[in-house]
């Protein structure tokens, strides 16, 4: 392991240091650079054309990668310091300063050699050797249960290390290892160090190493000090579900190998796919029943098949060869994948962890006792019932999701309703990580982007009762749903009433010449406290609610009008409102620099207290009948 580590950071690192704004591209991806300067590897997007040792200069400013903008969203930052990659230069300026020879040049020239491959073949060769998991057909693999087989890891290693010791035969067995050591680090190298390989080859060396000094250890004492090795090296890497995965299988098939036979292999790949089933449903929302059945069937296939006969195919007479063959196992999988009954996979975390984890515990000692039949019942019962607890609810919550510049509010009952206003950003994954998937109502305030991008994403995948835009909805927005999806509008003096909770329909009291104006205005009053969504009304439209509604404005809790823009929250406006609290829903990097100085000035001068997702990311409010309230910010 600690060879792995040493290799690692020569091959890395081992560059003329070049000054603090040059970067020297290291490895090209179809969307983006890496370079490496003296402070690390950053990801650099540009539409410019770039080679492998290519030395640019720029003096653009680094960009740190966002944080989970929720509890349970993915964390972009964490996910790319697990890669060593510290930030990104989006479209910088640069000039080409010099060519210098990396390491990395050969791995330019492997990739160059593959897209000579007759494609079926190469799709294998890539994938199975080279860890570029890049198939059309994924999505079909993925359905089946196989995508891990795709992915380097101890079982890729097993048949290098078979074709190592008949290679190294003659040698004794601290040359052996030795060699290993070199060639295994040369070929992490050549893959871009994927977790799973890592694991795979630092616990084996581990183990070969332990071996050869005739130390009483064992496989798990192997594993556990490539897990603690790892994650000193680089703790981000927790953030690698690969990372996870690879620990956790390996762990389970440690501690009890599977039996001979195809019928002990069946129960081994079983109880594996059961047991990640909690880690799989962070990135995906259905599962397959059929993958339980073809999993563990394909397994002894790939296993003695196609992966050697993917290694084999590296020479370009046998790939062409068997071209054929590869084209016909990806066809007979995306058939057998085909119209596929699926079931909803809930995102299972926190407290619902636990108790899969420990029905799973439960299930796989029935098998002991021969009980597992009945116990996977209750598995499997869990699974389903999982998703009701989204009906279940101990206080009604106002969420103001963080996404970026745009607006999305999330009302969620005690009774049970679901109020989605706007939708902009990653509104979907949010409402995966509470359990809910059925929507009472979705109100479209206007037809701006930044409020209606994701909705079509609900509409496709969550039951949505009832969709509402404004009586004046026109353009783009308008166009794309007319005709394609149902809808209802509101007009002023309208109440939508939902399991307890009742919204006020304050606006748009007329047609405007500005789009912003003509937004939907709501005033609800929640276990006592009140609350007034504003989507982008600017001060006309202020002023007509002011004289309309008069002193019947005044709120305890503000969504600012327009994201903080100086064309919204009038003096008068905000005089009448006269709130305890502000939310503003804005970008960090913005190109409206919302909210302005002078209008956070005059929240401040009247003392407001403001609160912005810019800077405190998803703001939750929940309340109790005291007429109090408790504001949570997830950063």
């Amino acid at each position: 392991m600690i060879m792995c580590a040493i290799f690692y950071q020569l091959f890395r690192t081992n560059l003329k240091i070049p000054p603090s704004d040059t970067y020297t591209i290291i490895e090209i991806d179809d969307f983006y650079y890496i370079g490496y300067s003296n402070y690390g590897s950053y990801m650099i997007k540009t539409d410019e054309d770039l080679e492998i040792g290519d030395v640019i200069y720029t003096d653009a400013l680094v960009i740190p990668f966002e944080h989970a903008q929720f509890e349970g969203d993915f964390d972009l930052y964490s996910y790319y310091q697990s890669k060593g990659i510290k930030g990104y230069l989006n479209q910088p300026i640069f000039e080409i300063v010099g060519k210098q020879f990396v390491p990395h040049l050969l791995i330019g020239q492997i990739m160059t050699y593959l897209k000579s491959l007759p494609k079926d073949a190469r799709d294998f060769v890539s994938s199975l050797v080279f860890g570029l998991y890049e198939f059309e057909e994924k999505d079909a693999i993925g359905h089946l249960g196989l995508s891990h087989l795709f992915v380097l890891s101890g079982l890729h290693v097993n048949v290098i290390i078979l074709f190592l010791s008949m290679v190294f035969k003659p040698l004794n067995q601290k040359k052996k290892l030795m060699a290993y050591y070199v060639v295994l680090s040369i070929y992490l190298f050549l893959t871009s160090f994927p977790v799973s390989l890592l694991r795979a080859v630092t616990q084996y060396l581990i183990y070969e190493t332990l071996k050869l000094k005739q130390k009483p250890y064992t496989r798990l004492d192997a594993l556990s000090l490539s897990f603690i090795g790892l994650f000193f090296f680089n703790p981000y890497l927790i953030y690698q579900l690969g990372f996870i995965l690879s620990f956790i299988i390996s762990l389970f098939f440690v501690l009890e190998p599977p039996e001979k036979g195809f019928y002990g292999l069946f129960k081994h790949t079983l109880f594996v796919q059961l047991l990640v089933i909690p880690f799989i449903s962070t990135f995906q929302d259905r599962i397959y029943p059929i993958s339980f059945l073809v999993a563990p069937i394909f397994m002894v296939f790939f296993s003695y098949v196609i992966l050697p006969l993917s290694w084999a195919s590296l020479f370009r007479p046998i790939a062409i060869l068997l071209n054929d063959s590869f084209q016909l196992i990806k066809m007979t999988l995306t058939w057998v994948e085909k119209d596929q009954f699926s079931i909803n996979l809930p995102q299972i975390s926190g407290i619902y962890l636990i108790g899969y984890l420990v029905l799973w515990v439960y299930f796989y000692v029935g098998y002991l006792k021969n009980k597992h039949f009945y116990r996977l019942s209750w598995l499997m019962l869990y699974l389903l019932i999982i998703p009701s607890v989204s009906l279940v609810r101990l206080q009604t919550t106002v969420t103001f999701l963080d996404v970026g510049q745009g607006d999305t509010t999330i009302i969620s009952s005690q009774k049970g309703c679901t109020i989605v206003i706007d939708a902009f950003g990653d509104v979907y994954a949010y409402l995966r990580t509470k359990h809910i998937d059925i929507i009472d109502y979705v109100i479209i305030t206007h037809g701006d982007y930044d409020h209606y991008k994701s909705v079509f994403t609900i509409l496709d995948t969550l039951e949505v009762k009832t969709l509402i835009i404004n009586p004046y909805e026109s353009g783009t927005f308008f166009n794309l749903i007319d005709g394609q999806y149902a809808y209802d509008t509101v007009s002023t003096g309208d109440t939508i009433s939902c399991r307890g909770i009742e919204l006020e329909v304050l606006a748009p009291i007329k047609p405007y010449a500005s789009k912003n104006n003509q937004s939907i205005v709501i005033q609800t009053r929640i276990n006592g406290v009140t609350y007034l969504f504003t989507g982008d009304i600017e001060v006309e439209a202020e002023k007509d609610l002011v004289e309309k509604y008069g002193k019947t404005l005044k709120t305890d809790i503000l969504k600012v009008p327009h994201h903080g823009s100086s064309t919204s929250s009038s003096l008068l406006f905000l005089k009448h409102v006269n709130p305890e609290l502000a939310i503003i829903s804005a970008g960090r990097e913005n190109k409206f620099n919302h909210p302005h100085d002078s209008v956070l000035n005059r929240y401040y001068e009247l003392g407001i207290k403001v609160y912005q997702t810019k800077l405190e990311y998803t703001i939750t409010i929940t309340s109790n009948r005291d007429k109090k309230y408790l504001v949570l910010i997830h950063k």
